[in-house]
C-alpha cells in the first residue's frame, strides 16, 4: 500500500516562479495527506542519517542533478508515498493507484522516468535501486563522456530503466502509461508537465544509441536483461539494515485494479 505522502525537492526554499504552482496542486487534490518539501540540505542529512556509508558517493557526484536522483530513491525507500518534480502539475488525485506497490510511467524518447514515481514504503525495488548507485557511479570516471550521458546512465532515468528490466520480482512493478502521464491528448492524465529547466543539451541525442548498445529495445527484453536474483554484499554496505532477498517485498501485495484506468500493466510482461 503506498502512504498518503507527497514528497518535493528543491535546492532551497525559494521555488522558482513558474514552478510555484506545483505544490499548490499536489495539496489541492490530496486534501489529508502529507506533504514534504525537502531542501537540498535536507536531503543530505537523509542520507547521511539514514545511508552514512553511501554519504562518500553522494557528496562526491560531480552533478548535483545525480544528488538528487540518488535522494528521490531514498526518499521513496525510507518513506514511501509519491515523488513529483516541481515542473510536475497534478490534475487528480492519485487515491486510486495506492493499492499498487511500484508505480513508474513510461516515457519518451526510451524507457521509463524517473520525475514522477510511487512506492509502498520499503519497497525491495528501492532498496536495489540504491544498491546499484554503488557500481553505476563508475560511469563518472569514463573520459570523454559528456554529462547527460553520464547523469542517464549513473542515477537517471536510463539507470532506472536498466536495472527496473533486471529486477527479478518484476510483476510487483505496474507501468504508467502515457496517456496517463502527462498526454496532453488525454483528459484522463494524472499530471501535466509544465516547461522544465532542462539541463541536457545536444549529447542528450546520444542517449538513443546508449540505450540500444546497454538496454535493447525489443518488447520482449534486452539480450542482456537476466534479472538479478543474489544480493551483491559489496553494494549493500551501505545499508544499516540486514540485506532483504533481492527482488522480493515482504508482504508485497497482488496491484489492484483501477475503476477506469485500463492501460496499467505490470513490468513482469517481459520475458528474461
Amino acid at each position: 500500500m503506498i502512504p498518503r505522502i507527497i514528497h518535493q525537492t528543491w535546492k532551497d526554499r525559494h521555488i522558482p516562479r513558474p514552478w510555484e504552482g506545483s505544490a499548490e496542486s499536489w495539496k489541492r487534490h490530496h486534501p489529508g495527506w502529507t506533504y514534504r518539501f525537502w531542501t537540498d540540505e535536507e536531503l543530505r542529512d537523509l542520507i547521511r542519517q539514514r545511508f552514512p556509508r553511501f554519504l562518500r558517493i553522494y557528496d562526491r557526484y560531480p552533478f548535483p542533478i545525480q544528488r538528487v536522483d540518488a535522494a528521490r530513491y531514498a526518499l521513496l525507500y525510507e518513506y514511501g508515498g509519491v515523488y513529483s518534480d516541481l515542473d510536475i502539475l497534478c490534475n487528480r488525485s492519485l487515491e486510486p493507484l495506492r493499492g499498487y506497490e511500484v508505480v513508474i510511467p513510461e516515457t519518451d524518447p526510451v524507457g521509463y522516468s524517473n520525475d514522477l514515481m510511487l512506492a509502498s514504503r520499503r519497497h525491495s525495488f528501492f532498496r536495489y535501486l540504491m544498491e546499484g548507485l554503488v557500481s553505476a557511479e563508475r560511469i563518472n570516471r569514463v573520459p570523454l563522456l559528456p554529462c547527460y550521458p553520464k547523469v542517464m546512465l549513473s542515477t537517471g532515468s536510463l539507470y532506472l530503466t536498466v536495472r527496473l528490466r533486471r529486477y527479478a520480482s518484476r510483476q510487483e512493478i505496474s507501468i504508467m502509461p502515457p496517456r496517463l502521464y502527462g498526454s496532453r491528448a488525454s483528459s484522463v492524465a494524472y499530471v501535466t508537465h509544465t516547461e522544465g529547466n532542462s539541463w541536457h543539451r545536444w549529447d542528450g541525442k546520444l542517449i538513443r544509441k546508449l540505450y540500444g548498445l546497454f538496454v535493447g529495445t525489443g518488447s520482449g527484453g534486452p539480450a542482456h536483461s537476466r534479472p538479478d536474483s543474489v544480493p551483491d554484499r559489496r553494494q549493500d554496505r551501505f545499508l544499516n539494515r540486514p540485506a532483504d532477498q533481492e527482488g522480493s517485498s515482504a508482504g508485497s501485495r497482488a496491484p489492484v485494479g483501477l475503476t477506469g484506468d485500463s492501460g496499467f500493466r505490470t513490468a513482469g510482461v517481459w520475458t528474461p
